[in-house]
């Protein structure tokens, strides 16, 4: 019995030792697994400084933007309201061009008027003339 019992115990051991073996292994693979997976952890966040810090990029790029697209606006808005205004300054001075026009046309043809007035008078006195010397000489 005795050799049954140190042979038990010898397999027992080698059991043991066995198992301890594959402990240590499986922790040695949970240990490497661990550490793989913090260096993806470390990568990740790595990543996601990188792409936060991208994001403030294109946030701060945006803000310029908008800050520009304002600036536009307003130069757009101005520019509109001196065209209408020049619009509007145009068309004055082209109906004050027009009413001169009218008025010299007005004036021209009341000193027409005047001179056909003074040149019928004048017929009208020849005739008048003309008709009492007839009339003196019957």
């Amino acid at each position: 019995w005795a050799e049954y019992f140190k042979q038990k115990n010898i397999r027992d051991q080698s059991l043991r030792a066995g198992e301890e073996i594959d402990l240590i292994r499986e922790a040695k693979e949970l240990e490497a697994e661990i550490a793989r997976m913090k260096e993806e952890t470390a990568a990740a966040s790595s990543e996601a400084e990188d792409l936060e810090m991208t994001l403030m990029g294109v946030w701060t790029q945006c803000q310029v933007l908008s800050k520009e697209i304002r600036s536009q606006e307003e130069v757009l808005t101005r520019r509109q309201t001196e065209l209408g205004q020049a619009q509007a300054t145009k068309a004055a001075q082209t109906k004050a061009v027009a009413d001169r026009e009218a008025a010299a046309a007005a004036a021209y043809a009341a000193r027409q008027a005047e001179v056909e007035a003074k040149e019928a008078a004048a017929h009208a006195e020849q005739m008048r003339v003309k008709h009492e010397a007839r009339a003196a000489a019957e």
